[in-house]
């Protein structure tokens, strides 16, 4: 299967169900593997995980090829502010999808965009 398929097919599993601090949750909220069947919910690696069928080391492969460079330049902890901000160096760093994922302004919608983004920059290459 092609990046732009797998990263297509994530997006599909983020619209279904999403998660935070965890690659995969049951009902119950609780932490199971990516392939669990009890598994209902996904982070963005989880998602591409369980399109891929293979561990969150494999997926992170992809999603740091694809998605990281579309993550904004810069965020500060209080949300990702972009370039609306000037430079400040004690409270930027960089920010991986990962924790994009994981910080608490970030959607179910905008993680599914992101996947969708980096399908179509994916698909551009696969001609």
């Amino acid at each position: 299967m092609k990046d732009s398929e797998v990263l297509n097919l994530a997006a599909d599993v983020i619209e279904q169900a999403f998660c935070k601090e965890a690659y995969a949750i049951d009902k119950d909220g609780k932490r199971v593997g990516v392939r669990s069947p009890d598994a209902v919910g996904f982070c963005m690696l989880g998602a591409v995980a369980r399109v891929i069928g293979d561990s969150i080391n494999a997926a992170d492969v992809i999603v740091s090829y694809w998605v990281a460079p579309l993550m904004p330049k810069r965020f500060t902890p209080l949300g990702m502010l972009g370039d609306f901000i000037p430079p400040h160096p004690v409270r930027e760093f960089p920010i991986t999808p990962r924790a994009w994922n994981d910080l608490p302004s970030t959607t179910q919608t905008q993680v599914a965009y992101k996947l969708r983004e980096a399908s179509a920059k994916a698909k551009e290459q696969d001609k």
